[in-house]
């Protein structure tokens, strides 16, 4: 489970998309990997976990129980930061044997939930 601004996560995401079609997260212990594979060259983003910040908003928190590596479409990703606007932060829930869910708590109103099935490689 990774706990990240919205608009970071909304941020990170569109830049990738400008250099590839798909995002391959990566999880480790204490870190994820957001790693691009494209057309304009090879390249990754590190998380890690920094919950001492000043504002509270660009606090992010990472829990790994099991590692995971899957790839998604960032078309869609980038669809469902299209409600980043609605919360401060952006929850990614991923597991190796289920579809990637994209979270957003809406103040008074509940969660918005979005889910993402992995991107099967043809071999």
């Amino acid at each position: 489970m990774i706990t990240i601004n919205s608009g970071e996560f909304s941020r990170i995401c569109r830049e990738l998309y400008s250099l590839s079609d798909s995002l391959g997260i990566i999880t480790e212990t204490d870190q994820v990997k957001l790693a691009i594979d494209g057309a304009a060259g090879v390249g990754y983003i590190k998380l890690t976990a920094n919950d001492d910040c000043e504002k509270k908003e660009d606090a992010t928190t990472i829990q790994v129980e099991q590692p995971v590596s899957q790839q998604f479409a960032l078309s869609y990703l980038n669809m469902f930061n299209k409600a980043s606007t609605l919360s401060v932060f952006t929850r990614v829930l991923l597991h190796q044997e289920q579809p990637l869910v994209v979270e957003f708590a809406i103040d008074s109103l509940g969660v918005l939930k979005y889910y993402l099935a992995p991107k099967v490689n043809e071999a």
